[in-house]
């Protein structure tokens, strides 16, 4: 009998970041404005190290695999998440005490030197959805840290919380949510370390019409 159980389905994450006209983001926020939490101060660092360094491409420096921990009031988490070209996979645990996994985390050769570390400081505001039977999260961030993200102002998220059978599958929901909002078109950004790390990533910017 193994000692481990193995993890037999990757767990995929389906969700879009994006930036919308304050006009457009003002009449969205209204609309979920009613379900929306409080808002939770998160504090992330990513810890680079064997196996987890960045891809540098004309200039940009891509993360395909990152491992982040998240401390808030309501508990802290490991994440660690896996890009590629067919979506995204997500391993979260949550974390008793951050501290130790961090010695751990440099035992094991993450996060060791300073330059193998990113912080972010965020203030995060969420919600979850109801729609054509799915749940969808919706969450509204602002950062205080790094000082040039936080002259970036507030991003979105929706994040698909029910079971699809794919990855493509669940983008179409995601997109068909945005546009019963009379969304139709987004500015979709790379994730936020890439942010973090990268001082310009307009060119990393997707523009996508949902019409």
């Amino acid at each position: 009998m193994p000692m481990f159980a193995k993890v037999t389905d990757e767990p995929q994450e389906i969700e879009l970041k994006f930036k919308l006209p304050s006009p457009s983001l003002g009449e969205f926020k209204q609309a979920v404005l009613p379900k929306t939490s409080a808002p939770v101060t998160m504090r992330e660092t990513y810890f680079m190290g064997p196996e987890l360094q960045p891809a540098c491409k004309n200039g940009y420096k891509n993360m395909p695999h990152y491992l982040r921990l998240r401390e808030t009031n309501k508990g802290s988490f490991l994440t660690l998440k896996k890009r590629s070209l067919d979506g995204v996979v997500e391993y979260e645990t949550k974390i008793d005490a951050p501290a130790m996994m961090v010695s751990i985390l440099h035992t094991l050769g993450y996060g060791t030197d300073e330059s193998d570390v990113v912080r972010l400081n965020k203030q995060r505001t969420k919600c979850n959805v109801s729609f054509e039977g799915h749940q969808i999260e919706v969450v509204f961030d602002t950062f205080t840290e790094p000082a040039h993200m936080k002259d970036m102002g507030e991003f979105t998220e929706i994040e698909l919380k029910s079971a699809v059978p794919s990855y493509q599958e669940g983008m179409i929901v995601l997109k068909r949510f945005l546009r019963a909002q009379g969304i139709t078109e987004i500015d979709v950004y790379p994730p936020y370390v890439e942010l973090a790390i990268n001082g310009q990533c307009a060119e990393q910017v997707q523009h996508l019409d949902l019409r």
